[in-house]
């Protein structure tokens, strides 16, 4: 890494939290140099990640393996998607190809981008590929030009979410959402119609469940349930320019992290988990610091099917742990969401 030194940035370009870090990530196209930048929440505490001669479109961050991917363009010309170390470091090639907006999802190992369709195709596609950028493959189709603009994930709820303009036929912005390998696609909303808007710049509070985005020519702010519903307008910001980015906070703590199955919190999965179940429900033995975690079925109850559940899972092979589970740690993605809670689970503290 390096100072952010003496230049200031022509244009900003997106941005994206790293909320267990505190860190703020986004672009500045300078007329000198772009680079990917890094700060703090209140925008103190810079230092320039990568600096490069492309121009710097959009990036995504994977915690998981502490990367961020970015794409760019030379000219008129698309670069592909890059990857560099949350420290900087040397950069990977992904894909050379010209993408539009990309999401990350770490934990599944996928990377996702927009891309217009092949020659004689109309439409845009949204593709996904291992995180190297190998296997991949287009995932879903868009009849609507090259306006498929934003795309989101909620890894969570195994869902990817996009935003584009009807211009075949309402000329609304439409929403709509899919599971992760593309299929089951589902509305979510529609906004402006008749108006032609460039929606843009997606971004998902998991806690409160919603969807915001950003009407790119207007500077108009929105917001939906993720489940779908009437799109409220938050406010508007009609600037000369922009917006060029957006990203939000979870507006509240996050839920806690644990190995679903485990239930007597050490880590791993072994017989003493479905014994320490069945001693706190039946024997008067020690209480069960995450039940969410000796939820095995996932069913919102912890009882004599959890036992069971994992004793097959252990010695028959007849049953498969639900997440999060069994290797890594992760909060409870529901649905069923219950009230189980987890008040103590050391192995996935940070």
């Amino acid at each position: 890494m390096q100072d952010v030194g003496e230049e200031t940035a022509d244009s900003l370009g997106e941005i994206a939290v790293e909320e267990d870090t505190g860190a703020l990530y986004w672009i500045e196209n300078g007329f000198k140099e772009r680079r990917i930048v890094r700060g703090g929440f209140d925008g103190g505490d810079r230092s320039v990640i990568h600096r490069t001669d492309e121009f710097l479109l959009r990036i995504a961050l994977d915690p998981a393996e502490r990367m961020i991917y970015y794409n760019a363009s030379n000219g008129l010309v698309g670069a592909g998607i890059r990857r560099i170390g949350f420290e900087g470091g040397q950069v990977e090639l992904v894909l050379e190809r010209e993408v539009g907006d990309i999401a990350v999802d770490g934990r599944g190992g996928r990377v996702y981008w927009v891309q217009e369709g092949a020659i004689g195709e109309y439409g845009t596609n949204i593709w996904w590929a291992a995180l190297d950028g190998s296997d991949p493959k287009p995932i879903i189709h868009h009849p609507f030009d090259h306006y498929t603009t934003g795309i989101v994930l909620d890894p969570a709820m195994g869902k990817i979410y996009w935003a584009t303009v009807d211009y075949r036929d309402t000329h609304a912005q439409i929403v709509q959402r899919a599971n992760l390998d593309g299929s089951g696609i589902e509305p979510v909303t529609t906004a402006n119609p008749g108006l032609d808007d460039w929606p843009v710049f997606l971004s998902i509070d998991p806690a409160a469940r919603q969807l915001y985005w950003v009407n790119g020519e207007d500077g108009e702010f929105y917001r939906v349930s993720l489940d779908g519903g009437e799109a409220e307008l938050l406010f508007e910001d009609p600037g000369p320019y922009g917006p060029f980015g957006l990203a939000v906070l979870a507006s509240e703590p996050k839920a806690p992290s644990f190995r679903r199955g485990d239930g007597d919190g050490d880590g791993v999965i072994t017989v003493t988990d479905p014994i320490a179940t069945l001693g706190a429900l039946f024997l008067g033995g020690a209480q069960l610091g995450c039940a969410d975690a000796a939820d095995a079925n996932d069913d919102g109850a912890v009882d004599l099917s959890d036992a069971v559940a994992m004793l097959t899972y252990l010695f028959l092979g007849g049953f498969d742990i639900p997440l999060p589970g069994p290797i890594d740690c992760g909060a409870d993605p529901g649905p069923p969401f219950d009230d189980l809670g987890c008040e103590a689970y050391a192995a996935c503290s940070p």
